[in-house]
């Protein structure tokens, strides 16, 4: 609103003016002057902004005010009122947030203008890192020398402007942070760095800050947010990174972060940036819910034609597709799912229109495939509804290519009412432009494989944002280890699970430190794929790649077990048609797993406990071994003998010719010992107590049968109980239930990998909490039952997974630990039992969770390890990392002792692991450091040791071509006459090769904007160059001119040449730092009998 003067209020006591200027409104006063009386008041907030550019009077009376409340609201003057501007600060007529004084004056000199904003930061906690421990709970740490609360005054405005060593850092062990506010890096010429790490969390699960910057806020500064690892959580109410012009701000979320934004808006605005690399961001823009008023009349979907096209006209109820007019004929409703469902794929065109409803008074479905499209690049509908109504709403889009596009999105109903769903896979883009984004209370979007761009700017957005959605490198992984493993024993019956079936981070936490190699999940198939086909359900699958992250975000390989019931394998397993959906099912669910997770990450076991085979098994398991390798070339498989996997069904299989496989069964022999009390067996299990392991011919069956028994069962009772004294069950017999096996691999040479997918002994205690008549084993024997099982499977070679982790045949303490509880703790792991299990003598705590160093800087991290128990005698521990790291400083690839007594065995040794700096283009990668023990207690010497696998951050490699396939990263000056040689290679078998009467090569565009240095790596080759011809590196400057660099011509000839050069974004080299930089090798002026060759070139940014 401008004028060309202003007079607010009025001298005397009565009346009153009052102009509130919010949500980025504008007061503007031109000439003539302005004047605030005795009741006037100018309120400024968010983003508002009171401008004076007149040269009239500025006038602010006793008792008038200026309030100037929040970090984006201000008051601008001409510069040569700053004088007054502080007059009228000091008389407490400007003030901020109510408080007088709480203001900053800036003077900005591109605009010659004063600026007046509210900053908390004077009377706010500023970070200060007094202590230098980088933690956000030490209370020296901060300016006031308290840590920053919720009180909604300046004291909870947090403001974080150091970085590096100096960086402030929230992680698990420290009280989750809240604050009013939160700002990460906004005063000029600063830049500040916070850390959420290892379980650290900003907010509480009800309320996070009010608001958190993160750089920018129209100043210079740059702000970072790095939230990484599983449990590590930041919340807040709203999020303003990066502005409009000045300064950055970037979030990055790895390793399973997570990002919540709550009621407020969420800005990325033009400077700003999030880095979507391994973990969640939810993003509820959510205001107050909006009234929406529904047309009568719109373009209901009806798919009368039957072939699912939103461009048929027929399947529209007007007989015409949906166009984007502002009227009744721009309103799409879809309602119909499953057969009728609408599609749009690539054969299409784009699908444009005004508004647009999937499921709103009734279930709708919306598949965008192959290519499909909703929206222009300039704009998609004004706004897309999932079941907003009392319908079922979902979009599924797939593949790369296919773009659902709107102006703004809501997903699900305010309420409990309906359901939204869109499911991102397969390279799928979902774009919200210019509106808020709402996923309400009944609303989720599982982003499984795609990219989500979500632009809820207040500000024109002008295509800088950037969400990005990195993908993870699975081909160089090592095949994961199958040695040792848990089962969870959580079978589910709906989507999302049942309480009872959910695992919980605390679970997951305890397999981290048991040391167990992969932890075995069990998927129910008939929530995973569709009935009438096979093909997998896209509304359920987001679940199987929650659980299995869960897991891997903890460094721990997961085995994924199709787990049916009964009656699913009667029909798929027991008739033509149900096996036939079963393949199509196999290769769609192991091509998904394959896309998301590679072989050193996930192993599929195609079905537990199979039976009720219509074919011959050494028939059918062949095709489904075909059906799901077809899908999923590089992980290892699981393939289970039939008749409930048995091993006397084990060995008639007839083994396929894959190397990458292993053949499983399932043992609880004797039964009578390892089900006793389970009360879960409709036969005479409940009624047996203390059944001994070892046992004897000399035991009495009868001592073992509760008096409780049915009549009816007594005599079955005692004959199986008989059974196993006579036998009689100890460590040879255990030897010698696994002995078929041995001589079924030897009989298909040997070298055949066999996995027992289940095994354990039921918990007594359980059985008692349940029945109360003291059914169940003794709990010394059932120790002894799963050391000698498990010294059997392991003398026969067979790996194996423990049945079950905190369910009825619990891994834990049965004594401690609390069913399917949610908390689990290290006190409830038993000692005994994983020593039993071999797996227990040593604990690591990597810290943090995880081990993570980078070559650039060549930081590093710290693991201990502690013995278990007390040895009876010295413990040395070899700790031998690859060559990718060392350990201890002790050199790459060197190992080191560590020795483990009497006396401080229970005191952690700390190994600090640091990476390799090396010349290699790698990547991102792992290196593997391995453990072994050795000494003369047995309950020591040799016993198994996990391995830390550390995450290497490589230097960054922008730019690398050694040639061996074509020149697509090059432009060659618009000519193709250099070649790919074959006479003269560094590496490989081709370099790029110039002759006579050639031109130049030159790169694609390289955006080196933003990085502080590069090195600049090549091979080269100089035959019969004369020092008088040209033959440069030339390196493409901001002014778009090459400049000469590096003469190639005036070297060794006839050998190759190594060259390098790091060149730093300061003084005279900054102008190759920009978003086209270029190399260039000139060749045009080589004469004839002169050749250049190039190889193996690389860029590498810092």
């Amino acid at each position: 609103m401008q004028s060309e003067g202003w007079c607010i209020g009025s001298a005397a006591t009565f009346g009153s003016g009052t102009v509130n200027i919010t949500n980025g409104g504008k007061m503007l006063g031109v000439w003539w002057g302005t004047s605030i009386r005795a009741t006037g008041r100018v309120n400024i907030s968010s983003g508002g902004v009171m401008q004076i550019t007149g040269v009239g009077d500025f006038v602010i009376d006793a008792g008038g005010v200026i309030d100037i409340n929040g970090l984006t609201a201000k008051l601008m003057l001409k510069t040569d009122r700053r004088p007054l501007v502080n007059a009228l600060i000091a008389a407490g007529r400007i003030t901020g947030n109510g408080i007088a004084g709480n203001v900053t004056v800036a003077y900005v000199p591109a605009y010659d203008y004063t600026y007046v904003t509210a900053t908390q930061g004077l009377a706010a906690y500023a970070w200060a890192n007094t202590t230098a421990d980088g933690k956000w709970s030490t209370a020296a740490n901060w300016s006031k020398g308290v840590v920053p609360t919720v009180t909604p005054d300046s004291n909870g405005d947090a403001r974080i402007n150091l970085t590096g060593a100096n960086a402030c850092t929230i992680d698990g062990t420290q009280p989750q942070a809240v604050a009013q506010w939160l700002h990460i890096g906004n005063f000029w010429g600063e830049t500040g760095t916070l850390n959420v790490v290892a379980g650290g969390k900003i907010g509480t699960p009800l309320w996070g800050p009010g608001e958190i910057w993160v750089g920018g806020e129209d100043t210079d500064a740059i702000g970072i947010l790095n939230i990484d690892g599983a449990g590590s959580v930041v919340q807040s109410e709203g999020w303003r990174i990066g502005s409009a012009t000045l300064g950055s701000g970037t979030v990055n979320i790895t390793n399973g972060g997570n990002m919540i934004g709550v009621s407020w808006n969420n800005y990325i605005e033009n400077t700003g940036r999030v880095n979507l690399i391994d973990g969640t961001m939810y993003m509820f823009t959510l205001g107050n819910n909006t009234n929406v008023v529904y047309q009568v009349n719109p373009t209901v979907w009806v798919n009368t034609t039957m072939d699912g096209k939103w461009s048929t006209a027929a399947n529209w109820n007007t007989g015409a597709v949906p166009v984007m007019e502002p009227n009744l004929s721009g309103m799409a409703k879809i309602y119909g799912s499953g057969s009728n469902a609408c599609v749009i794929d690539g054969t299409q065109p784009q699908a444009v229109c005004q508004w647009l409803y999937v499921g709103y008074a009734a279930p709708g479905t919306l598949n965008v495939v192959s290519g499909g499209k909703i929206g222009t690049p300039l704009w998609g509908p004004g706004e897309i509804f999932l079941g907003t109504g009392y319908g079922v709403g979902v979009i599924n889009i797939d593949g790369a290519g296919s773009v659902v596009q709107s102006e703004g999105w809501r997903i699900g109903g305010s309420a409990t009412l309906g359901s939204g769903t869109v499911n991102i896979t397969n390279g799928g883009n979902m774009i919200g432009v210019s509106w808020n984004n709402y996923i309400e209370n009944t609303g989720r979007v599982n982003l499984i494989d795609g990219t989500m761009y979500m632009f809820t700017l207040a500000v024109t957005f002008d295509g800088n944002n950037t969400l990005v959605v990195c993908q993870r490198d699975l081909a160089s992984q090592q095949l994961m280890s199958l040695r040792k493993g848990v089962v969870f024993d959580r079978p589910f019956h709906q989507i999302p699970v049942e309480g009872a079936a959910e695992i919980h981070p605390a679970d997951v936490n305890l397999v981290k430190l048991m040391g167990l190699d992969f932890a075995k999940v069990l998927i129910n198939p008939e929530l995973m794929m569709n009935a009438a086909d096979g093909t997998i359900n896209t509304t359920n699958i987001w679940y199987v790649y929650e659980l299995v992250n869960k897991f891997l975000n903890h460094g721990i390989p997961v085995v994924v077990c199709i787990h049916p019931e009964p009656g699913f394998k009667e029909y798929y397993l027991g008739t033509s048609e149900g096996f036939t959906k079963l393949l199509v099912f196999y290769h769609d669910f192991a091509a998904y797993l394959a896309a998301r997770w590679g072989r050193g990450e996930v192993a599929f076991e195609l079905m537990t406990e199979p039976h009720e085979n219509y074919q011959s098994w050494n028939t059918m398991l062949p095709q489904m071994w075909q059906a799901a390798r077809s899908g999923m070339q590089d992980n290892i498989l699981i393939l289970d003998a039939d008749g409930w996997s048995d091993i006397g069904h084990l060995v008639l299989l007839n083994p396929v010719a894959d190397a990458n496989v292993y053949y499983s069964f399932t043992t609880y022999w004797p039964w009578v010992f390892t089900f006793q009390g389970g009360y879960f067996n409709g036969s005479f299990y409940p009624y047996l107590s203390n059944v001994p392991y070892p046992s004897s011919t000399s035991n009495n069956p009868a001592d073992y049968i509760l008096p409780a028994i049915p009549s009816n069962l007594y005599t079955t009772a005692y004959n199986e109980v008989n059974m196993c004294c006579d036998t009689p069950w100890n460590k040879s017999q255990q030897q010698a239930l696994f002995a078929p096996i041995t001589a079924w691999n030897n009989s298909h040479g040997g070298n055949l990998k066999v996995f027992c997918a289940e095994w354990g002994v039921f918990d007594a205690n359980q059985a008692r909490r349940v029945l109360g008549n003291g059914s169940g084993s003794v709990p010394a024997d059932r120790i002894r039952f799963i050391k000698d099982r498990r010294e059997a499977l392991e003398a026969a070679n067979i790996s194996w997974a423990y049945w079950s982790f905190n369910e009825p045949f619990t891994i834990l303490d049965p004594s401690v630990r609390v069913p399917y509880g949610a908390d689990p703790n290290t006190s409830w792991i038993s000692v005994d039992t994983m020593c039993a299990l071999g797996i227990y003598g040593v604990t690591i705590i990597e810290s943090g969770g995880s081990t993570d160093v980078n070559e650039q800087g060549t930081t590093t991290d710290t693991y201990t390890i502690v013995l278990n128990k007390q040895p009876t005698a010295n413990v040395n521990i070899t700790v031998d990392p690859d060559p990718d790291t060392q350990v201890n400083n002790n050199g790459a690839g060197n190992s080191i002792v560590l020795t483990f007594t009497s006396g401080n065995w229970d005191s952690a040794q700390t190994v600090t692991v640091k990476a390799i700096d090396d010349a290699y283009v790698e990547g991102n990668h792992t290196s593997t450091i391995t453990h072994t023990a050795a000494g003369s207690d047995p309950d020591f010497n040799g016993i198994s040791i996990n391995d830390v696998v550390a995450h290497v951050t490589d230097n960054d490699v922008l730019f690398s071509d050694g040639f061996e396939s074509n020149f697509d990263k090059w432009t060659d000056g618009g000519t193709t006459d250099w070649d790919r040689a074959t006479s003269q290679k560094k590496t490989g078998s081709y370099s790029a090769h110039a002759g006579s009467a050639d031109n130049d090569l030159i790169s694609d565009n390289l955006n080196t904007a933003g990085y502080s240095s590069m090195t600049i790596s090549l091979w080269f080759r100089d035959d019969d160059i004369d020092n008088d011809d040209d033959a440069y590196l030339q390196f493409y400057d901001s002014g778009s001119v090459y400049d000469n660099y590096y003469e190639l011509g005036n070297s060794t000839e006839d050998t190759w040449n190594f060259y390098t050069v790091t060149i730093y974004n300061t003084g005279g080299d900054a102008q190759y730092f920009h978003s086209n930089f270029r190399l260039k090798f000139e060749g045009t002026s080589l004469d004839s009998g002169e050749n250049l060759w190039i190889d193996d070139v690389s860029v590498v940014v810092y």
